[in-house]
């Protein structure tokens, strides 16, 4: 999608700078991504202790999905 905005050209390049990112849309949609991933987390947190018993998985199950988890598979051949 195309968008024209006014972005700080100092942030911008601290940004690239700070994580060795090449063009400005690159690092656009990684500051976006990494606002949502920090979000998700802070809502993760808040979500601390809410959990009952029976609503977390035994360690059985958690070893069986991660079995059936082919995204986690990867080879370097």
């Amino acid at each position: 999608m195309r968008t024209l905005v006014d972005i700080s050209s100092g942030a911008l390049r601290e940004v690239q700078d700070m994580y060795q990112i090449r063009t400005k849309k690159a690092a656009i949609e990684f500051a976006l991504n990494e606002a949502i991933r920090m979000k998700k987390l802070r809502n993760l947190a808040a979500m601390t202790g809410t959990f009952k018993d029976n609503e977390i998985m035994s360690q059985a199950e958690l070893k069986e999905m991660r079995k059936r988890d082919t995204s986690r598979v990867f080879s370097i051949y």
